[in-house]
């Protein structure tokens, strides 16, 4: 039987996620060859355990970035993603994260919200089209009243209590919907090196947009980068370059078996060459 997941409430999933250990391999405490022996036969063991269907998911997604060394980058028209996945669900009554394997098996389908629906993109849909004072939006206007009575207003994590915290939000998406606009999309490496903003709030520079690999093959928004993959659709921007950072594993299985290769040496090929992907809607 397959797993199904299903969403999490809506105040369960504004919770800051619990922390933990993980079952990442500490690289730095063994020799290179034989973590990489070690994450081989790891990820072998759980790869076959989702086919006697004892896990939902496997491959360590920590593990594997340190073990391939590149992610999984491809380039997609933004405008063809209609749906984006969470990264935590409900999974026999417990929480489930994803995103901390890179491979997944469950059925996705009731946790799918459409990606023009999703607050961060309606809201960048109405700051692109408003070329004028961002200060004269209704939307504005609202997070101001609601600050200046006291309310919790939060974005991105980050809290948004005075007026001068909410300018900054909307003053850095303001920016960068310029520089778009006026010097094209750039990854994420190219649009920091001409000072493009990056990631708002904490510092730290932008990762490309994520993707996940649905069953089908079909692109699916997830993680991060959600406002900027917002200002791409609404800029007719036709290809952003976006992070696969999780697969199913239906759609695994079936290329390894085009391939004629096992489910591990897929995942080899995909990160030594990701036109091999080739996911639906892939430019």
């Amino acid at each position: 039987m397959v797993a199904s997941y299903t969403p999490l409430p809506a105040e369960e999933f504004a919770r800051p996620p619990s922390t933990g250990w993980g079952r990442a391999i500490v690289a730095r405490a063994l020799s290179a060859a034989r973590a990489g022996r070690l994450f081989r036969a790891h990820s072998r063991r759980e790869l076959a355990a989702i086919v006697r269907g004892a896990r939902v998911s496997g491959v360590d997604a920590a593990a594997a970035a340190r073990h391939f060394g590149r992610p999984i980058l491809v380039e997609i028209d933004p405008r063809r993603v209609l749906f984006q996945l969470p990264s935590r669900v409900l999974l026999g009554g417990g929480t489930h994260r994803l995103g901390r394997d890179l491979v997944d098996a469950a059925d996705w389908g009731a946790c799918l919200s459409t990606t023009r629906e999703r607050r961060a993109y309606r809201e960048m849909r109405k700051l692109v089209a408003h070329r004028a004072d961002f200060r004269e939006l209704a939307l504005y206007r609202r997070m101001a009243a609601r600050i200046a009575a006291g309310e919790w207003v939060a974005r991105s994590g980050i809290q948004l209590a005075t007026i001068e915290t909410l300018d900054a939000y909307f003053e850095h998406y303001a920016r960068l919907i310029a520089a778009i606009r006026d010097e094209g999309y750039a990854a994420a490496e190219a649009a920091a090196a001409r000072g493009v903003p990056g990631a708002w709030g904490n510092g730290r520079p932008d990762r490309d947009v994520s993707v996940a690999i649905g069953a089908e093959g079909e692109p699916i928004r997830y993680l991060g980068g959600n406002h900027r993959f917002a200002i791409a659709c609404e800029l007719g921007v036709s290809a952003i370059r976006c992070e696969v950072r999780l697969i199913h594993f239906n759609w695994l299985a079936r290329r390894a078996d085009e391939e004629g290769i096992g489910l591990y040496a897929m995942l080899e090929r995909l990160h030594a060459n990701p036109a091999t992907l080739e996911p639906r809607g892939a430019s």
